[in-house]
């Protein structure tokens, strides 16, 4: 809505997308803390608290290691190297404060109550899955054919991710950092979408555009292993323990 509204890359245009994705934000926190309150969990459950801020950076530093290991296994698949982008370092930074306020939104939207809902009334498993179809058909609109797949899956296990971070640590600042790094380090620094970008990948050969896109592929099968990783580690989650005792 925010892009919508303010199209242009200009200084006031950036802020005021900034502050209305914010704004948006505040209102999903307040929603999100009356849904816990009326269904009898607690409000901490989100744990959006100032001391709990730490887990953004963790969650940034995972998904650091996650595409860098995305970036590795591709150049052996599909050989590439760097070349020098167009976007500047005040390009990056605007984009970067635009994701975490957007993203932000988006982790209130799927991976807070809804995720914490439905996880008491499923089970886990079963939450992870339908929250991750959501997000998917979520950032649907406007495609279609092979491209709407690939974007369903990819962002299907992108959501899994986010959740298990949000599960796991029983913060959504984790998610929120791993969410907003990680778009800012793959679409913004990477180059790996064809967006403005520090630098941009230069592949020896074109990818495919079909199934079998190497691109595709490694992004899906490195993400969803994390995923895997995630959901096995430790057992029961953060979370699942505040149910278990009645939070």
């Amino acid at each position: 809505m925010a892009w919508l509204a303010f199209p242009r890359d200009t200084g006031p245009q950036h802020v005021a997308r900034i502050a209305l994705a914010l704004v948006c934000a505040a209102a999903l926190v307040w929603l999100n803390r009356r849904f816990l309150v009326r269904d009898g969990i607690r409000v901490s459950a989100l744990g959006l608290g100032i001391r709990r801020f730490p887990f953004l950076l963790a969650g940034a530093l995972l998904m650091t290691v996650v595409l860098g290991v995305v970036a590795g296994v591709l150049s052996l698949t599909a050989p590439f190297h760097w070349k020098p982008g167009s976007l500047s370092w005040s390009g990056l930074g605007w984009c970067a404060a635009e994701y975490f306020a957007g993203n932000a939104g988006e982790e209130l939207m799927f991976r807070a109550y809804l995720l914490l809902a439905m996880q008491r009334a499923f089970g886990t498993a079963p939450a992870l899955v339908i929250v991750s179809l959501l997000f998917g058909l979520f950032h649907l609109p406007g495609l279609s054919g092979v491209v709407a797949v690939k974007m369903i899956c990819t962002t299907g296990v992108w959501s899994l991710v986010f959740a298990l971070g949000f599960l796991k640590t029983g913060s959504l600042w984790t998610a929120i950092g791993l969410h907003a790094f990680g778009n800012t380090l793959l679409h913004r620094v990477m180059g790996m979408s064809g967006d403005e970008s520090l630098f941009r990948a230069d592949f020896r050969a074109p990818l495919p555009n079909g199934y079998g896109d190497p691109g595709f592929l490694t992004f899906a099968g490195v993400t969803l292993f994390t995923a895997v990783c995630l959901f096995l580690w430790r057992g029961r989650t953060a979370q699942e323990a505040r149910i278990a005792a009645g939070a």
